[in-house]
């Protein structure tokens, strides 16, 4: 269970990107059993601190996705997100389902109605043709490139690629690949 609430962790990260802190206790349920509570703490960062974002949303629109806890929540998520860019950022949006399409292309972090309104747009339906919108996604983060920038592309989906090129070896190959050139991608699991 991730919580995004603040504990009011101790600031005191100067050597390190992060600090963990951790408590264990009793369950009060399962007496037999250990509840084990881990925190992170990450640097805190000034706004202007913070280095450009070109950040290219590849998000699977796919039949499956159509529950409250997954394309629902993807939406409400990206949102949040999009409350912290500024005019220096950089925001895409690659959709995937049985084909392939740009429901955003690239668009200042300050225009957050425009933002909104493609992020409103997106409704589940189809297969999932994730390869391509993979390669879709890194041609849109590299229109963007900015070599002291945070390149990053991420990934929001619930399961596997089941229409076209899935070779895993290829899909890894491509993104190491644009690793090396600066293009990250995070994946996250709905």
């Amino acid at each position: 269970m991730i919580n995004y609430f603040s504990y009011n962790y101790e600031n005191n990260l100067e050597e390190h990107p992060f600090g963990i802190q951790s408590e264990i206790g009793f369950c009060p349920w399962a007496p037999d059993h250990k509840l084990l509570k881990v925190g992170l703490k990450a640097i805190d960062f000034k706004s202007d601190e913070i280095p450009m974002r070109n950040l290219t949303f590849l998000i699977d629109i796919s039949g499956s996705m159509d529950s409250p806890r997954k394309l629902p929540l993807v939406k409400k998520t990206m949102k949040l997100l999009a409350q912290g860019l500024n005019n220096h950022d950089r925001v895409s949006i690659v959709v995937y389902a049985g084909s392939v399409g740009i429901a955003l292309r690239p668009t200042r972090g300050d225009r957050k109605e425009q933002i909104y309104d493609a992020i409103e747009e997106l409704n589940a339906g189809g297969g999932t043709n994730g390869s391509g919108a993979l390669k879709m996604a890194y041609e849109l983060a590299s229109e963007n490139y900015k070599k002291n920038a945070v390149n990053r592309i991420v990934l929001a989906t619930d399961g596997d690629f089941n229409i076209g090129e899935s070779s895993d070896q290829a899909m890894e190959e491509l993104i190491t690949e644009e690793k090396e050139r600066g293009i990250f991608l995070t994946a996250l699991g709905f």
